[in-house]
């Protein structure tokens, strides 16, 4: 404990001193020597800027025409600029250290007649000029410098020291046109309103820059990327829309098997990723057992995704984090959107209120329990595939008959209130849910005997989640933001089945069933605020809560890992950060979070530390360290079951160790024009890690086997190194990018694998991604080209037959072998079009185009026919074949969309 306050203290000294560095850092005097023989002022104000690292303020049409031949021999920086400027009529002053201003002499002199000040604040927020949007994370820069801040996630930002004859300042977001504005247009105005349009056009003060809509956009600081939600449509798709398949084909981010919503990033679980919606979390993440995510992109209007080294506003997860800002409607005009694919159809519809609110609100609903189109009946068999039953050298004469019914859906809406300029209030809701009911009737008869078996199986799954927001601007230098989220998760699972064998002429009668529940409440309160210092420090700092209830409940018929389990724990802390800036070149960010984990009663210090120094224009070199905690951890219940069984738990003192993890991010990012390549080298260890010890049962006359849990291990521990690797064109016609990873997950737990490391199930050594896209007109089209070596599995190296009759597999090692390689390519096309004043887009997806057989998973079954024929007593490794389950082939979608 003591070590831990050691640490607190040292941080928080830190933050004291680098806060007031402002007014005691200073650098060496700045000595000019060059030698501009008859070259224009223009090429002087560049070689200055980039040679001295300079912030140059100047307006073009007064340094365009004059040229400057002059020797600058060793003088500090103010003799060297009136050597430059004499007799040129124009004059300068130095702000700072590194900021010169140059104007005319005679609107120097009116400026210093009117103002004792040379700086002021500029403070404003961005919007999209046809909805009234606030657009999360723009760029704000002072035009013709390198320097600039980023926006907040309510699209507001605040320039300080800027100098009074500051000229322009530029705005970029992703998605949108790069413009200036002019900074005259905006004077007397306390709060600045700044629209950008995602087409080009010109807008009054308003200079239009080139535009490439860009499906990426990669940030400086190590591990971010924001995604554009308005082009997700145009990748290759499973019947949906899916933001989360736009999060795959970043490096490093892979998922198990087909599936969409199952994120591993950089090595880490999917549960050990914090999922967040307008504040709340979402645990419930998929649809259709995971083929596509549960988000709506009509719903969605900034997506931002770090794949570690987060900074300490954010906690409670050791591995990624994907913070999703969902649409608050359209302030200028009614107007919607209505849509249809294969499997569902949607709506939006988002409108002002007065003058004052906004309402927006979608829904996507299924209609596969009305309607089976062929894409879901191709979807549900690949989802319930099953293991044989017998060898077929049975000859069996198979009679199943199955009644499915099932449909998903998903609701957003918010409503959101601006009471004056300086607040902004929104509520927003969200509900997601899946209902899946079926009834399986299968028999069967042989040479060897018959078989009948009946099941009956529920499955109501979903997340519901509430998120109230307050944004106020204090002053110009002091925003805060109040959240309060509550959410709740919920699973219910039952089966019910009775089979009756006859082999041999041995008769056998069983029935069994099964009740699974599992349910999460969590309520989180946040109280943020931001403080722009100066130009070289930016402060953050809060105090949050959450409070989570856990419910899991496990009841089955035959007396077999009967489990309850209930807990309440609270999460209470703090963080403070500051990011620091001394020049343009460098900008490092120091915070601590600070947490109470009731269930512990110990305090969880998590330092961070990132870095970003610009080495020239074009390359840039980051890096980031932190630990991170997490109090609530997911369990694995059965590994053959495609309805998800793992459930959630609480860390406490006892049986479930608080999971934490510390990242080391270096890197590295070259950008020229439209070239980008960024490199990342990365290390995380992980303690505390869970597991489940299954066993592969075959009982009695069973014809297949199932897992069964045999044990449940903590305190585990691993460790994940790898590199990811992004180039990226961006252009306006054609723009690929190629991802690649090289990475290794290890684990280890004292009772397993004799407690050797072995590698973990989402281990891959390889993943390349190649995707391109094409916007040839009103076609976008895609094709993209994905290949990642093989996971591993464990061979069993024996049987064991028990004295009650069943048979397990026994191994001698963990993961000791490797599927084969994935590949496959998935193509796309959508035609955009006008039907009156509305916009149609038309589309069609298709997935694994050249059907590659892809191997997802490696069962091993008892050769049962074998067994029974031979009357063997016993069972040994030769009577065990293996079973291939093949991933998803060819799959073709459709889609129709409408905006009005």
């Amino acid at each position: 404990m003591r070590i831990k306050t050691s640490i607190f203290k040292i941080l928080v000294l830190y933050l004291i001193i680098t806060l007031t560095s402002y007014n005691t850092y200073g650098k060496d005097p700045i000595i000019v020597n060059e030698n501009f023989k008859n070259i224009s002022l223009l090429k002087v104000i560049e070689v200055l800027k980039k040679e001295y690292q300079l912030k140059i303020a100047y307006e073009k049409k007064l340094v365009k025409t004059i040229n400057i031949n002059q020797e600058i021999n060793q003088l500090p920086l103010e003799e060297a600029w009136e050597k430059i400027l004499k007799d040129t009529g124009l004059t300068f002053k130095i702000i700072g250290d590194d900021r010169v201003v140059i104007r005319k002499k005679n609107e120097m002199n009116n400026s210093n007649n009117h103002t004792e000040s040379t700086t002021y604040t500029l403070t404003g927020v961005v919007k999209d000029s046809e909805t009234g949007e606030t657009l999360p994370f723009t760029s704000v820069s002072l035009k013709g410098t390198s320097g600039g801040v980023i926006a907040n996630q309510d699209g507001y930002f605040t320039l300080v020291d800027l100098p009074k004859m500051a000229d322009s300042i530029e705005i970029k977001h992703l998605g949108y046109e790069t413009i200036s504005v002019d900074i005259e247009s905006l004077d007397g105005q306390d709060l600045i309103v700044i629209e950008v349009k995602p087409d080009l056009s010109v807008l009054d003060e308003v200079e239009v820059s080139e535009q490439n809509k860009e499906m990426l956009d990669v940030a400086e600081n190590p591990g971010q990327f924001t995604l554009n939600p308005s082009l997700i449509s145009t990748l290759p798709q499973i019947g949906e829309n899916d933001l989360m398949r736009g999060i795959q084909m970043l490096p490093g981010i892979n998922s198990t098997g087909e599936k969409a919503s199952s994120l591993n990033i950089r090595g880490g679980s999917p549960n050990q990723n914090l999922v967040l919606f307008d504040g709340f979390t979402i645990y419930h993440l998929d649809h259709f057992y995971g083929l596509f995510s549960s988000f709506n992109t009509d719903a969605v209007k900034d997506i931002q995704v770090y794949r570690g080294g987060f900074d300490a506003k954010y906690g409670g997860r050791v591995s990624g984090l994907v913070d999703i800002t969902g649409k608050a409607g359209n302030n200028n005009k009614p107007a919607g959107s209505i849509g249809v694919n294969m499997l569902s159809a949607n709506l939006a519809v988002e409108t002002p209120v007065g003058d004052k609110a906004t309402f927006f609100l979608s829904g996507r609903r299924a209609y596969t329990d009305v309607l089976q189109t062929d894409l879901y009946n191709k979807l549900f068999n690949y989802a319930r595939q099953n293991t044989p039953q017998l060898n077929t050298n049975t000859k069996q004469n198979e009679n199943r008959i199955e009644s499915p019914k099932y449909y998903y859906y998903d609701i957003n809406t918010k409503v959101s209130f601006k009471p004056s300029s300086k607040d902004f209030i929104s509520l927003s809701f969200y509900n997601g849910q899946d209902d899946y009911a079926s009834t399986n009737n299968l028999s069967f008869e042989n040479r060897l005997g018959s078989y009948q078996d009946q099941t009956l199986e529920k499955y109501l799954v979903g997340n519901t989640g509430l998120g109230l927001r307050w944004n106020r601007v204090y002053n110009q230098k002091l925003f805060g933001t109040l959240n309060l989220a509550w959410s709740k998760y919920f699973r219910d699972y039952s089966l019910e089945r009775s089979s009756e064998t006859n082999i041999l002429r041995k008769k056998e009668e069983r029935y069994w069933a099964i009740q699974r529940e599992n349910k999460i409440n969590e309520i989180t309160g946040r109280f943020n605020f931001e403080y722009t210092v100066n130009d070289k420090n930016y402060l953050e700092f809060g105090l949050f809560t959450t409070f989570n209830k856990i419910d899991y409940s496990d009841q089955a018929t035959d007396n077999i890992n009967l489990s309850n389990f209930y807990a309440e724990g609270a999460q209470i802390g703090g963080f403070i950060q500051n990011t620091f800036s001394p020049s343009d070149k460098v900008s490092f960010t120091l915070g601590l979070r600070e947490t109470f984990y009731s269930l512990t009663n110990e305090f969880y210090p998590e330092p961070r530390f990132s870095l970003s120094y610009k080495i020239n224009d074009n390359w840039r070199f980051k890096g980031a360290i932190g630990r991170y905690y997490q109090f609530i951890n997911q369990i694995e219940h059965s590994a053959n079951s495609i309805i998800n069984q793992d459930y959630w738990v609480l860390a406490n003192d006892k049986n479930i160790q608080v999971l934490s993890s510390d990242h080391f991010i270096l890197g590295g990012r070259y950008e020229k024009g439209n070239l980008l390549i960024d490199v990342e080298l990365y290390y995380k260890n992980l303690e505390g890690l869970i597991t489940t010890v299954l066993d592969n049962v075959t009982r009695g006359n069973d014809l297949k086997p199932s897992w069964r849990v045999k044990d449940v291990l903590s305190n585990g521990e691993g460790f994940v190194n790898g590199v990811d690797v992004l180039i990226y064109k961006k252009g306006k016609i054609y723009s690929p990018s190629i991802g690649y990873t090289f990475s290794q997950v290890k684990h280890q737990y004292n009772r397993l694998n004799e407690g050797r490391y072995f590698y973990a199930n989402n281990d891959q050594r390889h993943q390349f991604k190649f995707y391109n896209q094409f916007k040839l007109g009103k076609w976008d089209l895609s094709a993209n080209w994905v290949f990642h070596t093989g996971q591993p599995y464990s061979i069993p190296s024996d049987t064991l037959t028990q004295a009650n009759g069943n048979v397990i597999f026994t191994y001698d090692s963990r993961n000791n072998g490797r599927l084969p390689s994935y590949h496959r390519l998935d193509l796309s096309a959508s035609y955009n079009f006008k039907l009156g004043k509305n916009l149609g887009k038309i589309g069609v997806s298709m997935f694994n185009a050249y059907d590659q057989d892809n191997i997802g998973n490696r069962e091993f079954i008892l050769d049962r026919y074998q067994v029974f024929q031979e009357g063997q007593q016993s069972v040994n490794i030769q009577n065990v074949t293996t079973y291939d389950e093949f991933l998803l082939g060819r799959t073709t979608s459709l889609f129709l969309n409408f905006q009005f």
